[in-house]
């Protein structure tokens, strides 16, 4: 691989790795504040008394999304020789995910953050919020399972050994994982 192909895969690779990392945060940050409650007015709540975690959430989440650019490209840039189809596939399903994050971000921080004295201060309001926000997030998740096993397809007949393969097919179930403990953490479901 010629020095000028190279450099940016290095990048973009250390990106996706960060990301990953970020990501990984993000869950334990999730897991920290726990469900949001189901009444709007517990909602309002719930953000007072998590708002330190809340706000690194939001953070945390916007550095993922953001690594996740060039992450994707030197991702798609080593498995575009191996199987094209699957390369695109998989990065496609990623890159379709980031316009979706930041969305999601957007609505996270309307719960957080006000914006010119205005915040989400009615149940309704926050209820809301908290149904786009995870709904979103639940979306994001099932799509990047799919990205992950398409391109741990792909993996497998590169230069990259069996065992990243399979590890990929393990790692689909870390995006799987928020969503098992929301459903599991609702009594109504």
């Amino acid at each position: 691989m010629p020095p000028e192909v190279r450099r940016p895969c290095q990048f973009g690779g250390g990106a996706l790795v960060a990301s990953g990392v970020l990501f990984v945060v993000l869950a334990f940050l999730e897991f920290r504040t726990g469900p949001p409650p189901s009444n709007g007015a517990e909602i309002l709540l719930w953000r007072n008394a998590q708002a330190p975690v809340l706000d690194f959430v939001s953070e945390v989440f916007f550095f993922a999304t953001v690594l996740l650019v060039p992450g994707t490209i030197a991702l798609y840039q080593n498995l575009v020789d191996v199987d094209r189809t699957k390369a695109a596939t998989g990065c496609g399903i990623i890159a379709a995910t980031i316009p979706v994050m930041a969305v999601m971000l957007v609505v996270h921080g309307r719960l957080v953050y006000p914006i010119y004295g205005m915040r989400v201060d009615t149940p309704e309001a926050a209820a809301l919020v908290v149904m786009v926000f995870y709904g979103g997030l639940h979306a994001i998740y099932l799509l990047l399972a799919v990205a992950t096993i398409v391109l741990s397809l792909a993996m497998r007949r590169g230069a990259y050994a069996k065992g990243i393969a399979y590890l990929g097919f393990a790692a689909r179930h870390c995006w799987l994982l928020p969503l098992g403990y929301r459903t599991r953490a609702d009594p109504r479901l």
